[in-house]
């Protein structure tokens, strides 16, 4: 639980990041546009200056977001943008251009990059969109009898439309890049509580969750299916002889050489220490216990290299065969365990088939 944690909170500063390299280049993009037409046709100094120097800030915090200052980038992302936003809104142009749509990508910028987990940002986020939305209202009900530079009607039209532009295309792509993300931060995540980290088979939740289901199905459309629980021998032996790192490596070996054995359709789980277990889909006992001999052939032939040190293993196997009289996955596994442990008690190296 603590790895998936982890990689959650991985992901979501990956993403984090990822929209702060969006948004900056966006900033960069729009206001370079924005400058061009103001030098071309509409050269008002004050705007030309400022928006100058807004788009060399904005370069220079490519720079602190390599240096990982992801507090100070995201915040001043979002003040400097208020400030300049306001002084063109209130100041230099008239409500008629649209500058003040541009308010409304506060609210958006502020919660896609904020760190949820700290209560501080999320309050100062709201707080910059409040104070975003309030600007904006006043921009409509407020209005200044002379502002400092009067626009062309054309040039008015010209820089409204671009606005709009400006606007609805990058929150389309922000939404858009944010439901991609999002979709595949969900799937990495599932993947992460579904699989084993060492071996990278599905975990216990997964063996007992696909074996509740099997034993549904096989109830409903009256089919069969096998259970195998396998263990390595002496496998404590390995780990005090060689070391947990040669233990692990074996563990990960072994699950890539029965992963050969069965079908893609069968569920392999890992679900102890040294301890598997493999649903055999729609199969007979007599298939099933060809699969498991012959895993317990194969792994018994097989070498084990690890670094310079070669390891040979056997493994004990417990099989049992889904029947009416199992009301439950539980007792299968239940069942399985116990011929598993009669496994070990002939000697290991063998198959057992029981049954309840």
């Amino acid at each position: 639980m603590k790895n998936i944690l982890n990689a959650e909170k991985n992901l979501d500063m990956d993403y984090k990041i990822k929209i702060l390299y969006l948004l900056i280049l966006l900033v960069i993009v729009s206001s370079s546009v924005f400058l061009g037409i103001y030098i071309l046709f509409a050269p008002f100094k004050p705007a030309i200056i400022v928006h100058l120097v807004y788009i060399l800030f904005h370069v220079s915090l490519l720079y602190f977001v390599k240096k990982k200052k992801y507090l100070f980038v995201k915040f001043s992302i979002l003040i400097t943008f208020i400030v300049q936003l306001t002084l063109a809104v209130y100041l230099w142009f008239p409500v008629t251009t649209g500058y003040n749509l541009f308010y409304y990508m506060v609210p958006i910028a502020a919660f896609l990059t904020i760190d949820v987990h700290k209560t501080w940002e999320r309050y100062l986020a709201f707080s910059l969109s409040v104070i975003a939305t309030l600007f904006f209202l006043g921009s409509v009900v407020y209005s200044m009898d002379i502002y400092l530079y009067v626009l062309d009607p054309e040039i008015e039209t010209l820089i409204h439309t671009l606005t709009i532009i400006s606007t609805i295309l990058p929150a389309t792509f922000i939404f858009y890049r944010y439901t991609i993300d999002l979709s595949m931060k969900q799937n990495e995540l599932r993947h992460l509580a579904n699989t084993d980290a060492l071996t990278q088979v599905t975990n216990r939740r997964v063996l007992f969750e696909q074996g509740k289901k099997e034993v549904m199905l096989a109830y409903k459309y009256a089919h069969e299916f096998t259970l195998i629980q396998l263990d390595i021998d002496h496998f404590k032996f390995i780990n005090d002889s060689f070391g947990h790192p040669v233990g692990d490596e074996i563990l990960i070996q072994l699950t890539q050489v029965i992963r050969q054995h069965i079908r893609k359709e069968d569920t392999f789980s890992r679900h102890g220490g040294e301890e598997f277990a493999i649903i055999i889909r729609k199969t007979t006992w007599e298939s099933g216990m060809e699969v498991a001999e012959k895993l317990r052939s194969v792994v018994e032939n097989e070498a084990f290299i690890v670094g310079d040190i070669e390891v040979k293993i056997t493994i004990s196997i417990g099989v049992t065969q889904y029947t009416r009289e199992y009301s439950t996955f539980d007792e299968m596994m239940r069942v399985s365990d116990k011929a598993l442990y009669k496994a070990k008690n002939k000697g290991r190296n063998c198959v057992v088939l029981s049954s309840i």
